[in-house]
């Protein structure tokens, strides 16, 4: 699953509340958080981290987000090993 996935989830699940990041934003944080991408400056994760400890709703999507990616991972892992 690539970045474009991702924010396409995101955006589906997120709020546009003008203080919480966009689905772009967050989908940079859950792939630098994952290892996968070291686009985000310090500063700005930083940033995003106290955002998410104090909105409810950015902490939720982030969950459901990182829930189906693990989900996901899952299923690539058991349908390759069926092949």
């Amino acid at each position: 699953m690539g970045s474009l996935d991702l924010v396409e989830i995101l955006k589906r699940e997120h709020s546009m509340n003008p203080n919480c990041p966009d689905a772009e934003t967050l989908a940079r944080f859950v792939e630098t958080i994952l290892g996968r991408h070291k686009e985000l400056d310090p500063a700005e994760r930083d940033r995003i981290q106290k955002h998410i400890q104090t909105c409810t709703h950015c902490k939720q999507t982030l969950d459901e987000a990182l829930d189906f990616l693990k989900k996901s991972k899952r299923e690539r892992t058991t349908n390759s090993h069926s092949s």
